[in-house]
């Protein structure tokens, strides 16, 4: 199956705004609103191609075969990167003066909590493994159940006064909420090719950002959901009104630039947190923390700038380096 330029367009557009909440400090509007939907939208993606390409899943003879090619392309990267970024902050630790979290954060990559933003890999394999071999052969009705029965617990654990400390158990509760996003995005796999006027996506859109903003700071890899309910509301609608109005804007538009980051979000997500540290220690010497004490606009800016190098890397990883960012190198 061909990429679909409507769905790169829409996975460039949350791992740039992926980036730009990294860069922005604070909690504003804007970094509330970008949390609430940019890393749902990936799993909710997984969900609507996997309904596009495997609408009754994959055979469990496949299962080998795939699980060969996915952790080429996501663990290879996730440790590779991840390692270098434990032992390139350590570093700046060791250097100021600080305490150093060497064998904690080897532990935390190791046991699939990831470091960063790399937690989300471990949990975007596992929870599409668990979808596609097993989730997708069971009816609509044990699917929605299986998402009613994780908002029940979470709003449950919630109530209770904080999220379970263990690991293990962490890990599974995240497993557990992208599985259920993946579940929704296999649902409007069937809407996708559908026409949807433009103006009731954009009110979609309005409406769910609001409600986004009403709920508070959320993050799956925190497990911090304010209301439950609303988390889910907002992080679907949001998403889903982004993916259709790409497709709409993807015929009328060239978005080749932003198509390029979306189809390789892997590269910016395991990066973007290291040249965020480089950046941080640069302006700190060289501008006196000008982009840090400038809220949106030294954000915007340093992403602006970051993205540049994100840019040549991707071009780079379609050489021989692409093995560490999990791309497969055709042999000619």
């Amino acid at each position: 199956m061909k990429r679909v330029t409507a769905i790169d367009s829409a996975k460039g557009i949350a791992i740039l705004m992926l980036l730009l909440s990294h860069c922005i400090t604070g909690e504003g509007y804007l970094k509330i609103w970008i949390f609430s939907w940019h890393m749902p939208i990936f799993f909710i993606i997984c969900g609507l191609l996997n309904q596009l390409r495997n609408p009754q899943g994959q055979p469990l003879y496949q299962l080998k075969p795939w699980l060969k090619r996915r952790i080429k392309q996501i663990f290879v990267p996730y440790f590779i990167f991840g390692l270098f970024y434990i032992i390139f902050t350590n570093g700046l630790y060791y250097i100021s003066g600080n305490k150093i979290n060497l064998l904690n954060e080897c532990i935390s990559l190791i046991t699939m909590q990831g470091v960063a933003s790399m937690w989300f890999l471990p949990v975007f394999f596992f929870s599409e493994m668990l979808f596609v071999f097993f989730i997708a052969k069971l009816s609509n009705i044990l699917q929605t159940l299986f998402i009613i029965i994780i908002i029940i617990l979470l709003t449950q654990l919630q109530h209770n006064g904080e999220m379970p400390t263990d690991k293990i158990v962490r890990l599974l509760l995240k497993i557990s909420v992208a599985l259920s996003f993946v579940i929704l995005g296999n649902r409007i796999g069937i809407l996708f090719n559908r026409h949807i006027p433009f103006l009731l996506l954009m009110i979609s859109l309005l409406m769910s950002s609001l409600i986004s903003l009403y709920n508070g700071f959320v993050g799956i890899g925190a497990l911090l959901f304010g209301n439950v309910i609303l988390f889910f509301i907002t992080g679907f609608f949001i998403s889903y009104s982004i993916i259709m109005l790409f497709k709409i804007i993807s015929n009328k538009v060239d978005l080749s630039l932003l198509n390029l980051f979306g189809a390789n979000s892997i590269i910016i997500l395991v990066t973007n947190n290291l040249f965020i540290e480089v950046f941080r220690l640069l302006e700190y010497k060289l501008f006196n923390n000008f982009f840090l004490e400038n809220g949106f606009i030294g954000g915007l800016l340093m992403t602006i700038i970051l993205i540049i190098p994100e840019y040549y890397l991707i071009r780079l990883s379609k050489g021989k380096i692409g093995i560490i960012f999990g791309k497969v190198i055709n042999k000619t």
